[in-house]
This record gives C-alpha cells, sequence and structure tokens, in this order.
C-alpha cells in the first residue's frame, strides 16, 4: 500500500475510501487520516466523511479558504469527490453544529447590511438565501433543529427589515447579558460566603477577599498575613486614605509586594485587589484601632 503518491491521487484514495492514509511527497502537504482530508495540517480541515443516524453517507466540505495552495488542494479534492453527496460548512469543526450555525448567520447578517444602501437588493438576498438553504441541508441531514435566529434572519430583504432584525437582536444580547450578569453575581456571593465561612471554594471576579486562619489574614488567593503585619498596614492604609490616597505608592508590602493604589473604595497590592469595606470587617472582628467611620 502506497502512503506517498500524488495530490490526485490522495484526493482519490480519501474520496473514495480505499485506505486510511496517505499523503504528498516531501512535507505532505495534502494529506488524509481516516476520514478527515487536510492541507498544511490539522488546523485546515478540507472535508470529512461522515454518517447520519440514518446510516446515510455524505462528505462534509469546508468553504473557508486559506491561500492560493489551499485553493488548489480543495479543488482537487472537489474533482475526485464528485460522485458523493457533499454538504458545504463554514465552520472550522466541520461538523459542529453550533458552530456552523453561528458561522451562517454571521454570514447571513453580513449579506443583509448591504441592503442598507443597496441598488440591486436581490444580490444580497440570493446571498441570504444561499446561506440558509446550506443550514437547512446540514440540519436535514443529521436531524438538527435550526436555530430561530437563523430563521428570522433568513426572512430579511430589505433595509427596513435589516434594522428591526438588528434591533430584536441587539435588545436579547443585552437582555442575555444581563441575566448572566446577575447569575454570576449570585455566584459570586455564594462563593464568598462559603469561602468566609472557612470552606476552601474558588472565587472569580475582580476583587479578593479577607478572613481569619488561626493567627493570620488570609486572602482569597492564598496569601496568609501575620496579625501584627496586617494590622500595621491597615494603619497605614488609613493614612493614606486620610491624605487623599495614592497611585502607584512606591511601597511594598511584606518585601514581595508593591502597593499600586490607595483610596477610599479598595486597595491594590500586587495581584490583589480588595475592598476597603472588606479589611474594615476583618479590623472590626480583630478590634484593631483606629477604624475609621
Amino acid at each position: 500500500m502506497k502512503t506517498v503518491v500524488t495530490p490526485q491521487t490522495v484526493a482519490h484514495l480519501w474520496a473514495n475510501q480505499e485506505q486510511n492514509e496517505a499523503r504528498t511527497p516531501g512535507s505532505g502537504n495534502l494529506f488524509f487520516n481516516g476520514n478527515s482530508i487536510y492541507s498544511y495540517g490539522h488546523h485546515f480541515e478540507i472535508a470529512r466523511h461522515v454518517i447520519n443516524t440514518k446510516g446515510e453517507k455524505a462528505a462534509l466540505f469546508t468553504t473557508r479558504t486559506y491561500s492560493n495552495t489551499t485553493s488548489r488542494h480543495i479543488s482537487i479534492v472537489r474533482s475526485a469527490s464528485s460522485h458523493l453527496e457533499r454538504i458545504y460548512v463554514p465552520a472550522k469543526d466541520l461538523s459542529d453544529p453550533e458552530s456552523n450555525f453561528n458561522c451562517w448567520l454571521s454570514l447571513m447578517e453580513d449579506a443583509a447590511s448591504g441592503l442598507v444602501k443597496a441598488k440591486k437588493p436581490e444580490i444580497y438576498t440570493d446571498k441570504i438565501q444561499g446561506y440558509f438553504k446550506a443550514a437547512e441541508r446540514f440540519a436535514a441531514f443529521f436531524g438538527y433543529e435550526i436555530p430561530q435566529s437563523l430563521i428570522e434572519a433568513s426572512t430579511i430583504a430589505n433595509k427596513e427589515q435589516y434594522v428591526e432584525f438588528t434591533s430584536a437582536k441587539n435588545e436579547r444580547i443585552e437582555r442575555a447579558n444581563k441575566i448572566k450578569a446577575e447569575r454570576l453575581e449570585k455566584e459570586l456571593k455564594e462563593a464568598v460566603k462559603l469561602w468566609h465561612g472557612g470552606k476552601n471554594v474558588r472565587i472569580s471576579g475582580e476583587y479578593s477577599y479577607l478572613r481569619i486562619n488561626n493567627d493570620s489574614v488570609q486572602t482569597s488567593q492564598g496569601i496568609n498575613i501575620d496579625f501584627n503585619t496586617a494590622n500595621s498596614f491597615y494603619a497605614t492604609v488609613l493614612k493614606i486614605i486620610a491624605k487623599g490616597g495614592c497611585k502607584t505608592c512606591n511601597m511594598r508590602f511584606m518585601e514581595h509586594y508593591d502597593v499600586l493604589e490607595i483610596n477610599a473604595k479598595f486597595i491594590r497590592v500586587g495581584c490583589h485587589k480588595i475592598e476597603v469595606k472588606e479589611i474594615k470587617s476583618i479590623a472590626k472582628k480583630l478590634n484593631w484601632l483606629p477604624i475609621a467611620a
């Protein structure tokens, strides 16, 4: 079995699945392993043999482009596979439904934007319909449901409909972002509560947090500061705040961490950003003085 062959033979062997692998001579710029054939590396998959749940076979083909040589590779593979049922897809991962539907939506929106100043709107509406038909074919083969956003985009036929579609999309994004922000805020509060209670949970977000850990103050990033050092720095922080704060404070804490900023709301020391109210909460628990109002 020969595995180093001409580009045309590589494409033919892949298309007819006559063997499991082959490549072109030298660096093997056109090659295949199993069901997939590539140009210049696994980062650019030209096509892939697939089978759906009904046992039907097809070849997914990329609509992406990369270079002149890759374009030639694609042309060679297409010629060798003219006997196959071919489905053209835009995503890097040829068989991933979410990626493909998102790509088609982006392509349809881009085409629809041309309607704003179009003298020949049919140029853009034809593109929209072409992308939607490709999505329909992909969805039908695998039994996927086409996203509602794609269906809505397929109905855009003029400037007014494009503006309406874009406005509705922006409203959906705004609502989704608000819901996500609320969820993340709730999750953060729950994580901080658990961490303050002594649980070792990961906290992500803008700020670091403090708790008492035996004879030291511990940050949520795992740094332990003995009480005397923490108390002394707390007094220093209050004095600097009283003087209006500082940026690039020309100070180091515990000989390792640059004091980057101190103000009435927060301090930044190294990679830690800690709210002053968090510091005061620890100070109150430990009866540190002075405690500013």
